[in-house]
């Protein structure tokens, strides 16, 4: 073809391209085709998500969704690439959409959607283990013990106790904490390890032989008893070494000479004795080892002499007043002498029948030879009897008779208010309570209360004692108000009676006498001071009215 038509023709198809996109139509040339663009998605646990765009027209627009999260969502043209990292350690989920303009439905591969899932990125082991030891064994003996601790695993590990290089003891792990016991004294050190997995080996440790342990006694000892029987004293041993041996010798304080000795192999870390037939006296425990060398000595302990018979009294109290408990209530008192001073004993009162039903119970401190206790709500009428109770004593007292009291003839006490009245010059100045039939052993309180029951200022409790009858005065009441008198005894500030009614205190008008002839008036007190101011004489006195 000659080079003259070649020319030609290209021009009319470079024409012809140009009116066809000129119209929208979009012409394929070899520089045109798919082969233009090219992309690259790639995904891996370790790197996370790589996209790479290359060569496409302007207006491309790429999203990226990584697990459901929008992260891109871009315009380009020419050539895009980004790459986004993730947690290694967890699966992801990814999806990435590219629309080329000229390649609007998908047909063409211009555009694409490409969708996926990636496993999490199997983490390696980083094993780490960690060890303490018991610092002593019985000597000679393997009873210590050396614990570990394994993390950072996901696998099954052999634990394995290493005395130097070789494996003395092992065991099985998944992580957390375990134990090698009986091991011998000596330096150790613990490897853990699983096939595939760096093996950790730990520090090492070291279990010490045990120095002789020293055993602890504690001394019991029991007084002797009435009627010539001598007294015991007990020796409790603890921290033993098993398959010891040792010998307890008992001494006197008052002989270098062992009263009593022992020999024990030692079957448990424990042991108790009971040396007997020992009278008053002071004892102590010395125990030794099989060469003879001494281990421990115990405190001393006293063998108290042997108390006297104890004896029991019971008195019946008197019948209660009637501000005390009620009459069907008594009161006995019982007093045991000749106790031992270091034992607890019980005292109990019972009913004085078949049945010995009891009533009351109570405890000795043990701190004296003597105990004094007041039963009280006895109910009455009634017969009782005091049971004393101990380690070698059973005591019981002759019986009582607790006859009802009879009380309802005594009268109870009474109180009365008393207020200042206005112009009767045989008032009483102050607020004034009296009472009468009071029960003169008993203390009592009086006080002036409002109309809600409340102390009022300067009526705080006055005491009374000592006397059947008794007047007390509350100069310090406020003027005016309205009152009450109450009247309270002991215990517990009972009330014991109220005074009928209330009193109303009201200020008084003074009165004006003038220096002449006239009457007396009835003033405020701002009229009488202005009086007074004015030279007026003004005499008379302030008073308060009553009014029940």
């Amino acid at each position: 073809m000659k080079p003259e038509f070649m020319r030609l023709r290209r021009a009319i198809a470079s024409t012809l391209a140009a009116l066809l996109i000129a119209a929208g139509i979009v012409v394929l040339s070899p520089a045109l085709s798919a082969s233009a663009h090219d992309y690259k998605v790639k995904a891996d646990c370790e790197n996370g998500l790589s996209v790479v765009l290359t060569s496409y027209p302007s207006k491309t627009a790429v999203t990226v969704v990584i697990d459901g999260t929008t992260t891109v969502d871009t315009t380009f043209g020419g050539n895009w690439s980004k790459s986004f990292t993730w947690d290694s350690t967890k699966d992801h989920s990814y999806t990435v959409t590219v629309l080329s303009p000229d390649d609007p439905n998908f047909t063409r591969n211009w555009s694409f959607t490409k969708s996926g899932t990636v496993k999490a990125c199997k983490v390696p082991d980083s094993a780490k283990i960690s060890i303490t030891a018991d610092t002593c064994t019985v000597p000679g003996g393997k009873t210590g013990t050396v614990s570990f601790s394994l993390s950072g695993v996901t696998k099954t590990y052999k634990v394995e106790l290493l005395s130097g290089s070789s494996s003395v003891l092992e065991t099985k792990s998944s992580g957390g904490s375990g134990v090698f016991s009986t091991v011998a004294a000596g330096t150790y050190t613990v490897r853990a390890s699983a096939p595939g997995e760096k093996s950790a080996t730990s520090d090492p440790v070291t279990v010490a032989t045990c120095a002789p342990v020293a055993p602890e006694v504690a001394l019991d000892v029991a007084p002797c008893l009435t009627g010539g029987t001598t007294g015991t004293v007990t020796a409790n041993l603890s921290k033993l070494t098993v398959n010891s041996s040792y010998v307890l010798a008992l001494y006197s304080t008052s002989s270098a000479v062992a009263l009593e000795t022992l020999p024990l192999t030692a079957t448990q870390a424990t042991f108790s004795h009971t040396f007997g037939e020992h009278g008053p006296g002071t004892y102590y425990i010395e125990v030794t080892d099989a060469g003879g060398a001494v281990l421990t000595t115990s405190a001393h302990a006293a063998v108290l002499p042997c108390p006297d018979d104890p004896t029991i009294t019971v008195q019946l109290e008197p019948c209660a007043l009637a501000t005390g408990p009620s009459p069907a209530e008594r009161e006995l008192s019982v007093t045991v002498d000749g106790l031992d001073a270091s034992t607890i004993y019980t005292v109990q009162l019972v009913t004085d029948d078949a049945a010995a039903t009891v009533v009351s119970s109570v405890v000795t401190p043990g701190t004296s030879a003597s105990f004094t206790h007041i039963f009280t709500n006895v109910p009455s009428p009634g017969d009782y009897r005091v049971t004393v109770t101990g380690p070698s004593t059973n005591l019981v007292s002759d019986s009582i008779s607790a006859p009802l009291c009879d009380l309802p003839t005594m009268a109870p006490p009474s109180i009365e208010l008393a207020a200042p009245v206005c112009d009767d010059v045989t008032s009483p100045e102050v607020l004034t309570a009296r009472m009468i039939d009071l029960d003169a052993t008993k203390t009592y309180y009086v006080r002036i209360v409002d109309s809600t029951g409340a102390t009022v200022p300067g009526g705080d409790d006055q005491t009374v004692t000592g006397s059947t009858t008794a007047t007390v005065t509350f100069p310090a009441v406020p003027v005016p108000g309205t009152y009450t008198a109450q009247l309270l005894i002991d215990p517990g500030k009972q009330l014991a009676a109220t005074s009928g009614g209330s009193v109303d205190l009201t200020m008084c008008l003074p009165t004006l006498a003038l220096t002449g002839p006239g009457v007396l008036l009835p003033l405020s007190g701002a009229a009488a001071l202005l009086l007074t101011l004015g030279g007026a004489i003004v005499t008379g006195r302030l008073r308060r009215r009553m009014a029940l």
